[in-house]
């Protein structure tokens, strides 16, 4: 039997009432879990800090909680599923929005025919593309402080990433000391 995983994006906006400076913290819970044998359902929780302008020391609390709901396939048997966050992001829209990105990682899933002589090639083509890779990657992030010697150049050579990599988390545009990125670090 093939087993295969998924990865299904989620996303959504979340908007201030004040405007956001800076994002000081930011945390995702999640509680999701396999209901009926064809859904994931449950919520995530996404809290923080985060300043409304330079010069305060002051935080501002947030918490938003959304609901997650989606059904499989019943091509699929999920009886050994795992569900896992794969990557959380965030990007900032504007001054009052920012915008969520989770992937949820939905790992296990075997195909319920297993007779893969009686497939199509068309039903095998999609299935070969999610085949779990054994070499497989995972991220994990740091965050630097700027300081006033740092430059993009230095800290792509310091953490050996790309600045592809560095601009899809970051805002590369105004970068000062004293500022908060984040650096993704790939393992393997």
């Amino acid at each position: 039997m093939i087993k295969i995983k998924q990865i299904i994006p989620f996303v959504k906006d979340i908007t201030f009432d004040n405007n956001i400076y800076e994002i000081t913290s930011i945390s995702l819970e999640k509680n999701l879990y396999m209901e009926n044998n064809d859904s994931i359902v449950g919520t995530f929780v996404v809290e923080g800090k985060y300043k409304v302008n330079e010069i305060t020391v002051n935080e501002e609390e947030f918490s938003k909680t959304f609901d997650f709901d989606i059904t499989l396939d019943d091509k699929y048997d999920s009886e050994k599923v795992t569900i896992d966050i794969d990557d959380f992001y965030y990007d900032v829209v504007d001054n009052k929005t920012i915008t969520i990105h989770i992937n949820v990682l939905v790992d296990n899933l075997c195909y319920l025919k297993d007779d893969t002589e009686t497939r199509s090639i068309d039903e095998i083509q999609p299935l070969t593309d999610k085949i779990v890779d054994l070499n497989e990657t995972y991220s994990t992030y740091k965050i630097h402080i700027i300081r006033d010697d740092d430059t993009i150049d230095t800290l792509i050579e310091k953490y050996n990433v790309s600045k592809e990599e560095l601009s899809k988390y970051n805002d590369l545009t105004n970068i000062t000391s004293g500022c908060k990125i984040i650096v993704p670090i790939i393992n393997e």
